[in-house]
């Protein structure tokens, strides 16, 4: 989703490109752009040129760094017609699919509710925690772990949902 001026993304590409460099190798790469453009004629647009690039190209993997391009990804998979396998990195949601290995982004929650216990000691009146979050597809995600986990906690604290979209 993000140009490699991102560091999670520059990041995830270094190890790609250290662990499977061959001079054979090729690489492509596409960036998304999706937290910055994502009207439904711009991905129209951008789906109708990858089509068109990869039309006579054979690519033996794909690889995405996150929640909205492999959302991307599946839902285009008419894009790259033969990928028999593909790498989905920095997810938050493991979704089975054939020949799709998962490396998912963790958020410890139980951690997090620790510590704003812990800064809080002192004060006892504490009862109400907001949580920020936004509507993109990581944060849906990250919410719905969220209310699993925090239903641990319910006893102690009011959980208040607030939502951003960016």
């Amino acid at each position: 989703s993000y140009s490699r001026d991102t560091k999670w993304t520059e990041k995830q590409l270094k190890g790609i490109e250290n662990t499977m460099f061959n001079k054979d190798n090729k690489f492509y790469y596409e960036y998304l752009e999706y937290e910055n453009i994502s009207n439904k004629d711009y991905l129209k647009k951008y789906k109708e040129l990858l089509v068109s690039k990869y039309k006579n190209i054979n690519i033996d993997l794909v690889v995405t760094t996150d929640d909205y391009a492999y959302e991307y990804y599946k839902n285009n998979k008419d894009i790259l017609k033969n990928s028999p396998f593909t790498i989905a990195a920095g997810v938050t949601k493991r979704v089975f699919e054939p020949n799709t290995e998962y490396l998912l982004k963790k958020f410890d929650i139980d951690k997090n509710i620790e510590l704003v216990k812990k800064q809080f000691k002192e004060d006892r009146t504490i009862k109400n925690i907001y949580l920020v979050i936004d509507n993109s597809i990581e944060g849906k995600n990250v919410e719905e772990d969220m209310k699993k986990n925090l239903k641990n906690y319910e006893n102690n604290y009011n959980f208040i949902w607030l939502s951003h979209d960016y």
